[in-house]
């Protein structure tokens, strides 16, 4: 899954970039592509860890954890010098730039499309990506499965509290006298009981009193 990201991401970044190229009339004469494509590639790397960091927020908090996740992009972006350069920010920010991958790989790339820098020349962005990415995945593994392990947590928690919640159904007995009023006939027959609430019709003999008999000789 991983490999797969990274070859997706530098397919997609090229496309992107070849079809805009094309579009706007762009002419890069002295440009290394070979150049920025690795330093892509191996940009990819760092950004698959920070990934598995924000891909746990929505584990953390269904509702809120996408939005979180667009906020950390979005901040990661503003500290990369993506809309700005990297020396007209706040020290604190220039200080979190340092630890952001994109920061190398926007420089490096930059450089090698803009004024033809090869990789001897990129190195100085190359190997910062690398550390970060070393340090980045197992990072990211630790974190999503300690995520992980919380969210299933939290929500055998909320079972249970759901369950102890449930109003209690009254229990039913078997044993308890079945009621059903019962409709007596004048004369001889069958007695019928009414039906009650599901009940089965009950059927008796009716007590008939004996006749006697009177014989004249």
């Amino acid at each position: 899954m991983g490999l797969f990201a990274v070859l997706y991401g530098v397919v997609r970044t090229a496309l992107l970039f070849a079809v805009v190229a094309l579009f706007f009339g762009l002419h890069f004469p002295g440009a290394d592509f070979g150049a920025a494509l690795l330093l892509l590639a191996v940009s990819s790397l760092s950004f698959v860890g920070v990934g598995m960091v924000t891909a746990v927020l929505p584990l953390i908090s269904p509702e809120k954890g996408a939005q979180l996740g667009f906020i950390a992009q979005g901040f990661l972006l503003v500290v990369s010098g993506v809309y700005y350069p990297v020396s007209v920010m706040p020290q604190w920010m220039q200080w979190l730039s340092t630890i952001s991958p994109a920061t190398y790989a926007l420089r490096g790339i930059r450089h090698a499309v803009q004024d033809g820098r090869g990789v001897a020349g990129s190195w100085g962005d190359i190997w910062p990506l690398l550390l970060l990415g070393a340090v980045a995945i197992p990072l990211g593994l630790l974190v999503f499965r300690a995520g992980e392990r919380y969210a299933k947590a939290a929500r055998e928690v909320e079972a249970v509290g759901v369950r102890l919640r449930a109003p209690a159904l009254p229990a039913r007995t078997l044993d308890a006298p079945v009621r059903t009023a019962q409709k007596r006939r004048p004369r001889g027959g069958r007695v019928r009981s009414r039906r009650g609430n599901g009940d089965a019709p009950v059927f008796r003999r009716a007590f008939r009193p004996p006749t006697a008999r009177v014989s004249i000789h």
